[in-house]
């Protein structure tokens, strides 16, 4: 089982998973063994097998994607979860990003969803170290929905970070979701980050 249950929330994280003894580099083994325990955990084949009911992945998850300090970012863990998530690619169109996000919430909402606000450099892709802003943003929502503060980032993502995210992805919210996206690519230097990541063909296995 890639999750623990507790007090009605599915715990992950990435100590173990598929790419143990496969990625040399800590940070990123973790990270992508976190995202792929996620995925495993909320996959249909999860929810259709015999498990007990109270077994079952929770609505609310914890995912903790690197073991760092609070405050601290952990590069290569947040590019690393974004290849993975991203499904092993360096970049996606916008146009794709925008169905798979469509897909993951209601219907009524659906036509309001634009991943634009993640295309920086507006070449009409997400490229990994986009995709990592906006996942550091999460990051930072999943310990205060309210605010985005750089002091929150600990290594942790979970459903109400995720929820809150969506905003960003709303065509109404386009100029501030992409200033802000805008502002974390720069200060954490995603775009060095993503090189680093990339200079190291191990972490792209």
């Amino acid at each position: 089982m890639y999750y623990n249950n507790v007090n009605g929330v599915s715990y992950i994280d990435g100590r173990h998973g598929i790419y143990d003894k496969k990625i040399q580099n800590n940070s990123v083994r973790y990270a992508r063994n976190a995202v792929s325990n996620y995925l495993n955990t909320y996959s249909t084949d999860t929810f259709n097998s015999q498990t007990e009911l109270e077994d079952l992945p929770q609505p609310k998850f914890e995912m903790k994607y690197a073991e760092t300090k609070p405050g601290m970012v952990d590069k290569m863990a947040v590019l690393a979860m974004a290849f993975e998530e991203m499904g092993k690619k360096l970049s996606v169109k916008v146009q794709d990003l925008t169905n798979m996000i469509k897909q993951s919430v209601s219907p009524q909402y659906s036509q309001l969803v634009d991943a634009s606000s993640l295309d920086i450099n507006k070449d009409e892709k997400v490229d990994l170290s986009e995709y990592a802003a906006s996942l550091l943003a999460e990051d930072m929502l999943s310990s205060d929905v309210t605010t985005l503060d750089s002091k929150n980032i600990n290594g942790v993502i979970n459903s109400d970070g995720q929820n809150a995210l969506l905003s960003f992805v709303n065509r109404k919210n386009y100029a501030t979701a992409n200033d802000t996206f805008k502002a974390i690519h720069a200060a954490y230097d995603l775009n060095s980050a993503q090189e680093e990541f990339l200079n190291d063909k191990n972490n792209l296995i």
